[in-house]
């Protein structure tokens, strides 16, 4: 993935998972998403996929589509796990998706 993502281009989004600080080992995990909400809080969740079978790694990945997301604004991104013991989210970041005339500072 390149350090800058345009709007409405394709994308691979792969994101570490951590709680507080330390990784997520997703090897016990039996279902895994991601969620994002543009700045009016609407929110998207997708199937994500592990990245480094059997994830001890925390990596998931999700392939966003061509015009998928089409604003350039900061998404807030979070992953949600499903263990056995139940479903957690992950400690959020933010995703920066930028217009294709706008300069990188």
């Amino acid at each position: 993935m390149s350090d800058r993502i345009e709007e409405s281009q394709p994308f691979r989004f792969i994101f570490t998972c951590y709680k507080n600080g330390v990784i997520i080992d997703l090897s016990t995990t039996s279902a895994r998403t991601i969620e994002y909400r543009d700045l009016e809080g609407n929110e998207t969740i997708v199937t994500a996929t592990i990245l480094n079978a059997p994830g001890t790694d925390g990596k998931i990945y999700y392939d966003f589509p061509l015009n998928a997301i089409n604003q350039s604004i900061t998404y807030r991104i979070k992953a949600w796990l499903t263990f056995a013991t139940g479903k957690i989210p992950s400690d959020p970041v933010d995703l920066k998706i930028y217009d294709e005339w706008e300069s990188v500072e």
